[in-house]
């Protein structure tokens, strides 16, 4: 069941799908665990709290509108409830989240998205290949 898949699943379908299709791609790890003064030091280092989970890189070979396009995803699950009798997503996206996003998109050459399910984000990338 797809809609039952954690974040960090759906992450590495995504991860796995960047890789087979050879497209440059970090994941940035700020969900991590750890102790107090892990975190601290984090903190220091300049982790953000609501940065995306992923910058990926399509080069102008591969990209669509023959030049380099950078975009950055926030994955959430892929969470449907039923309302008013439709199937609608759940936005569990912090405000940190949507700030981060708003801010990157406003970037020149920059797409900054929240992709609810894997799906979602190989859609957005599937968009913009050739």
């Amino acid at each position: 069941m797809k809609n039952k898949q954690l974040e960090k699943e759906e992450c590495k379908i995504f991860a796995t799908w960047l890789r087979l299709k050879n497209i440059k791609f970090a994941h940035i790890a700020n969900e991590r665990q750890a102790p107090v003064w892990v975190m601290a030091e984090l903190n220091k280092m300049g982790v953000s709290k609501g940065f995306p989970d992923y910058i990926v890189y399509i080069n102008k070979k591969q990209s669509i509108e023959n030049r380099a396009l950078l975009l950055f995803i926030e994955m959430k699950k892929n969470k449907e409830v039923l309302k008013n009798g439709k199937l609608s997503t759940v936005d569990l996206a912090s405000p940190e989240q949507h700030d981060w996003i708003e801010c990157l998109g406003c970037v020149c050459d920059v797409e900054a998205h929240i992709c609810y399910g894997s799906d979602k984000a190989i859609e957005i990338i599937n968009s913009l290949l050739k």
